[in-house]
């Protein structure tokens, strides 16, 4: 009985590491290692003063109608920040 629990626990094993990654292929994009955790934020949560223009949640769009229900815009964390320092200092700038 013992032998036959042994491939079950190697078998679960190897599903929590993962599967090992695909291998590269020549002239495409590779990613290595793990993503990171998906953290994005609504921009103007961080800074109500961007002013957006999504033009998919209006009738300016070469569909003339609108596709989003409402115009937001969400980053990932990092970016997010970045572009809120950016603009404080051009709001700064005039």
């Amino acid at each position: 009985m013992r032998v036959a629990a042994l491939p079950s626990f190697l078998i679960l094993l190897v599903l929590a590491m993962g599967f090992p990654p695909e291998p590269c292929v020549a002239d495409q994009p590779c990613q290595r290692g793990s993503l990171r955790n998906s953290d994005l934020v609504d921009l103007t949560r961080l800074d109500p003063t961007f002013k957006l223009d999504i033009r998919y949640a209006s009738s300016h769009n070469f569909l003339g109608r609108p596709v989003y229900p409402e115009a937001r815009v969400f980053l990932q964390r990092p970016a997010a920040e970045a572009l809120v320092r950016a603009h404080q200092k051009l709001k700064q700038q005039g």
